[in-house]
């Protein structure tokens, strides 16, 4: 009763879609910006977040003004009713920083794209580093209707991302892949730097090789970080969790490349 989260609800017909979510720390709170499809360019929803109290400015003129007190704390979950999509100009999607004290789970019944840095306003220095932010992407899929749930991407926009990208966070994808957009048609984008940990349905490509390039590198090199953090249980608020570090995939007959090993890898020498 003291707390609650956010629900993004879409109005568009057939394809809900939130086309910006971006974060960022502001009087040393965390700030949301919000902005939906049928809402114009100028209007945004402001939510400053805070453990014993949570502030909305909705369809803010310029300035916002006081914000409304809502009298619930934050309990650390934005779940959106369909996409967030993106668009190059101007530039939407989902970016920003969370943080240093702030645990967030972003959830969405359809895909997320990413379209800038992602990171924590204090990453851990070592394993041992207990700094609190912590973020979880997780695309969700509500298998309303008992329709089979189809694909749910964490998406990186490549065409609109910066060179060196760099993400902080857990990435849940049950029914899809974290992958980059125009992973095998960019240009060398440097590395992409990610802090956390991915579980996904498919493995997503970041970039390539195509030796009829110059250079023939395209997309983004894979450079990946466990957050040593995930060990302890720390995990975003919400996620799932499993006793399991890699859940078995079913059915497994008559071969599982990921797991079993060829028949001459069993046998030993006479």
């Amino acid at each position: 009763p003291s707390c609650g989260g956010i629900f993004v609800k879409g109005t568009v017909p057939g394809a809900p879609a939130l086309l910006n979510l971006v974060l960022f720390v502001e009087a040393g709170k965390q700030v949301v910006i919000l902005k939906h499809a049928t809402m114009p360019l100028a209007n945004r929803m402001f939510t400053i977040l805070d453990a014993t109290t949570t502030r909305v400015c909705l369809l803010p003129p310029a300035p916002c003004g006081p914000a409304q007190n809502v009298n619930k704390g934050f309990n650390g979950i934005i779940y959106v009713e369909g996409d967030i999509t993106s668009s190059k100009d101007p530039q939407s999607g989902l970016y920003g920083i969370v943080h240093r004290n702030q645990r967030l789970t972003i959830a969405a019944d359809g895909e997320i794209r990413i379209t800038d840095h992602l990171v924590y306003e204090q990453p851990p220095n070592s394993a041992s580093d207990q700094v609190p932010n912590i973020l979880g992407l997780y695309v969700w899929c509500s298998d309303s209707g008992g329709t089979p749930c189809s694909q749910r991407d964490v998406t990186v926009v490549g065409a609109d991302t910066p060179n060196n990208l760099f993400i902080d966070g857990g990435v849940l994808a049950p029914w899809g892949k974290f992958w980059v957009k125009g992973w095998d048609t960019l240009p060398d984008k440097g590395g992409l730097r990610l802090l956390g940990g991915v579980a996904q349905k498919d493995f997503g490509e970041w970039g390539g090789f195509n030796p009829d390039l110059v250079p023939p590198e395209t997309g983004y090199d894979r450079l990946m970080a466990y957050d040593q953090r995930f060990k302890t249980n720390n995990a975003p608020p919400f996620f799932p969790l499993a006793d399991l570090y890699v859940a078995p995939r079913w059915p497994r007959f008559p071969f599982d490349i990921l797991y079993d090993r060829p028949l001459w890898g069993e046998n030993t020498r006479p």
